[in-house]
C-alpha cells in the first residue's frame, strides 16, 4: 500500500522482553493497511506475534464478515494504549472501528473485532476473550481510550475487573479473566439506515449500569438558551434534524445529529481509579455531530461520504464553538463500582466569555485524562479553557485550580522526590509532585502559537494549594514590576503536627528569642532546628512532669532523634544564607510572620523563587542567579 497512511499515535506496550505495537490506520478509503497488533522481541527485533484485528478464515470472528469484505480491510486498529496485567501475562487491546467510518455497504455483517475490547495471552497473542461495543460501526464510534485494570468489591469478593470508557458515554465494567460484564447489558433495538445498500445491526448493546455519562438523545427542548445569538444559529441550521441521538442513521438530503458524537462521551481521555473508594473517575464531553451521507460518482472509493456544508467531521456547535444543547457541556464523573450509579458529577470547565456575562459553571469539552492519589484528590487538565484542577475523590468539590499557557491536553503524573539528608535535617521527606505537559494542538480549538510547556506542581500540607515549580521548554519571565514583601498565603485549618506541642509563643513569654533555641542565629548560613539536647538543656528541671518533656527525656536516654516535622522547606539546589539576611537587618518574621504570637506554626508567608526576587528587588539586594544556586554551596 505504497499510498496508504499508516502511522504511531501512541507509545508502545512492554511485557517482559516484548514490545506490543498498535497503529494509526487510514479511516479512508476502506482498502489499506491492516490494524494488526504485533509483538516484537526487543533484544532481535524479530516478530514473535501478530493478531489480525479483523480475522483470517479459519480464525475466530471471520464470520461476521460478509463474503470477501474482510479482505485489506483498513482500519480496526489500536491507536490508543493498550493495558497490560503482568501478573496474569494479559494484554487489553481497545480496537477501532474499520474503514471507512461512516459507510458499512462494503462490510456488512457484525464486523469483529470492530469497536472491541480483546484479551490476548500476552506472550502468545492467543486470543483469549473479546467483548464488541458496538456492532457494524457507521458513527466513527471506535474505541479510543486506555482500558482501566480495576478491581471491583461485590459480596466480599474482591473481582479483577477492566473498565471500557468509551465515546458513546457508556462505561463498560468486564470480568477481567473472562470479558463478562459486571453489571447488566442489553440489546435494544436501534434505527435502520435508509442508505441504499446499507445493513446496519437491528440492535446494539446498552449498559444497564453504569447508567450513560453524556447525553445520548438531543430534542428541540435541548436546544441552548444561553445566548440568544447562539439559539438562533443553533435552530437554523439543525433545528429541521432534530431529534437526534445516540445511534442515528446518518439521512440521504437531511442532515442527522449524532449524540454524542466523535469528539463526544469518554474518548481519549479515559479513567481513573481509587481502589480505597472504589471509584471510577470518567470526564466526558457533550458534543455533538452532524452530516449526511452524500452520494459520490462511479468508479469512487465509496458509494457515499458523510458530508456537510461545513465539511465532512461537522459539530452541533454555534459560529464560537459553544454547543447547540443547554449546558452542562463537560462534566466530571465518579462511579461506585459497589453499586455501579454516579456517585458525583461535576461541571468540568468554564468559558470565560460566558464567566464575564455571568454564565457560570457551564462545564466544556475535554480531552485529557485524570489521576487519582492516595491522598483522595484527582487532578485533571484536559479542559479548553487553558486550566489545571484538584477535584475531592469523595466528594466531587473542586478544591484548586490553575490557569496554564496553553490546553493541557495529557493524562497528569505523579511522583515522589528523592529523600533528601542535610545536616540540620532531622526528618527526611519525599516531596509529590504533580506534572501535566500543556502545549498547542487539539481536535476543538486548535492553536499553533501557544507555547510548549512542562508544568509541574508540588503539594503542600493540608489547606495549602498546590504550588508551580517551574515549566520546562518555554522561557517564563520571573518577577517583573518594582518588588514587594513576602505575600501571605491561606493558612492551613490545622496546624502541622509535631512529635511534642511546642509553643513558640510561650517560649517567647519566658523571655527567649529566636537564636535561643535556633543556634547561632545570625552566624550561620543555615539555621539549625533544636536537637533533643538543646530542649533537655533547659527542661532537666522545667516542667518536667509535663508528658511532652517526659517524652523528650526518652528520647534522650534512647539515644534517638527527634522527627521535627519542617514549616518552611526549600529544594535541594537552593541555598538560603541566613547570616547575610540577619546582617542585612531582615527580621524573621518577614519570611516567618509573627511567630511570637503564635503557639504552632504554619507556613504562612510566600517562599518562593518569585517571592524571593521580588523582595530583593524591594530593598536593593543583588539579584544574579549564583548568589542563591552556587554550585559550590
Amino acid at each position: 500500500w505504497p499510498k496508504g497512511a499508516y502511522d504511531s499515535t501512541s507509545p508502545p506496550t512492554i511485557y517482559k522482553d516484548l514490545v506490543i505495537t498498535g497503529s494509526e490506520v487510514q479511516e479512508f478509503p476502506s482498502k489499506g493497511p491492516s490494524g494488526d497488533v504485533r509483538a516484537f522481541d526487543v533484544r532481535t527485533g524479530k516478530l514473535v506475534w501478530r493478531f489480525h484485528t479483523v480475522p483470517r478464515p479459519g480464525e475466530a470472528g471471520h464470520e461476521t464478515w460478509e463474503g470477501d469484505s474482510w479482505e485489506d480491510r483498513s482500519g480496526t486498529n489500536v491507536w490508543t494504549i493498550m493495558s497490560v496485567d503482568m501478573e496474569r501475562g494479559m494484554i487489553f487491546l481497545p480496537i477501532g472501528s474499520p474503514s471507512y467510518d461512516f459507510y458499512g455497504a462494503d462490510r456488512k455483517g457484525q464486523g469483529l473485532f470492530g469497536n472491541s475490547l480483546v484479551a490476548l495471552n500476552s506472550a502468545t497473542g492467543k486470543l483469549l476473550w473479546y467483548y464488541q461495543m458496538v456492532h457494524h460501526d457507521i458513527w466513527d464510534y471506535d474505541v479510543s481510550a486506555p482500558p482501566n485494570l480495576i478491581t471491583v468489591r461485590r459480596e466480599g469478593r474482591e473481582i479483577p475487573a477492566v473498565a471500557q470508557v468509551t465515546k458513546m458515554g457508556f462505561v463498560f465494567i468486564l470480568d477481567r479473566l473472562t470479558g463478562k460484564p459486571l453489571f447488566p447489558v442489553e440489546e435494544r433495538p436501534v434505527a435502520q439506515s435508509k442508505v441504499p445498500g446499507e445493513a446496519t445491526w437491528p440492535t446494539q448493546p446498552f449498559p444497564v449500569k453504569p447508567p450513560p455519562l453524556a447525553k445520548i438523545s438531543v430534542t428541540l427542548d435541548d436546544v441552548t438558551t444561553v445566548t440568544p445569538q447562539s439559539r438562533k444559529y443553533c435552530l437554523d441550521n439543525f433545528g429541521a434534524s432534530l431529534p437526534g441521538g445516540i445511534y442515528t442513521p446518518w439521512g440521504l438530503t437531511n442532515m442527522s445529529v449524532e449524540m454524542p458524537g466523535t469528539l463526544g462521551g469518554g474518548n481519549w481521555s479515559g479513567s481513573s481509579f481509587n481502589p480505597s473508594l472504589g471509584y471510577l473517575f470518567v470526564n466526558v464531553s457533550e458534543a455533538g455531530a452532524v452530516g449526511f451521507m452524500k452520494p459520490q460518482p462511479a468508479g469512487s472509493a465509496e458509494a457515499y461520504v458523510r458530508s456537510s456544508k461545513w465539511g465532512g467531521y461537522a459539530r452541533f456547535w454555534d459560529d464560537h464553538h459553544y454547543p447547540c444543547q443547554q449546558p452542562p457541556w463537560g462534566d466530571l464523573n465518579a462511579i461506585d463500582l459497589r453499586t455501579g450509579e454516579v456517585a458525583w458529577k461535576a461541571p468540568l470547565g468554564v468559558v470565560d466569555d460566558l464567566e464575564a456575562k455571568g454564565i457560570a459553571k457551564t462545564g466544556i469539552y475535554s480531552l485529557g485524562g485524570s489521576i487519582a492519589t492516595a491522598g483522595g484528590l484527582v487532578f485533571i487538565g484536559g479542559t479548553v479553557d487553558h486550566r489545571f484542577r484538584a477535584f475531592d475523590a469523595r466528594t466531587g468539590k473542586e478544591l484548586w485550580v490553575d490557569k496554564l499557557e496553553s490546553n493541557a491536553h495529557a493524562t497528569p503524573m505523579t511522583y515522589l522526590g528523592k529523600k533528601t539528608k542535610k545536616q540540620f535535617v532531622v526528618k527526611k521527606t519525599k516531596k509529590q509532585f504533580v506534572v501535566i505537559a500543556v502545549g498547542p494542538g487539539g481536535y476543538f480549538n486548535p492553536d499553533t502559537t501557544a507555547p510548549t510547556v512542562l508544568a509541574a506542581y508540588a503539594l503542600f500540607p493540608k489547606g495549602q494549594s498546590p504550588g508551580r515549580v517551574r515549566s520546562l521548554a518555554y522561557p517564563r519571565t520571573i518577577s517583573a514590576g518594582p518588588g514587594r514583601e513576602p505575600q501571605d498565603i491561606r493558612a492551613p485549618a490545622k496546624a502541622v503536627t509535631q512529635p511534642i506541642p511546642f509553643g513558640h509563643q510561650q517560649h517567647v513569654q519566658a523571655g527567649m528569642n529566636c537564636d535561643s533555641c535556633h543556634q547561632p542565629a545570625g552566624t550561620n548560613g543555615k539555621m539549625q532546628i533544636p536537637g533533643v539536647a538543646d530542649c533537655m538543656a533547659c527542661h532537666q528541671s522545667i516542667k518536667t512532669d509535663s508528658p511532652a518533656i517526659q517524652k523528650l527525656a526518652r528520647v534522650q536516654r534512647d539515644d534517638n532523634l527527634l522527627s521535627w516535622t519542617r514549616v518552611y522547606t526549600l529544594p535541594d539546589f537552593v541555598f538560603f544564607n541566613h547570616e547575610k539576611h540577619i546582617n542585612a537587618s531582615v527580621a524573621c518574621a518577614v519570611c516567618h510572620g509573627e511567630v511570637k504570637d503564635r503557639e504552632y506554626l504554619w507556613q504562612e508567608k510566600e517562599v518562593s523563587m518569585v517571592a524571593c526576587v521580588d523582595c530583593h528587588k524591594l530593598r536593593k539586594a543583588p539579584v544574579n542567579c549564583d548568589l542563591c544556586h552556587n554550585i559550590g554551596h
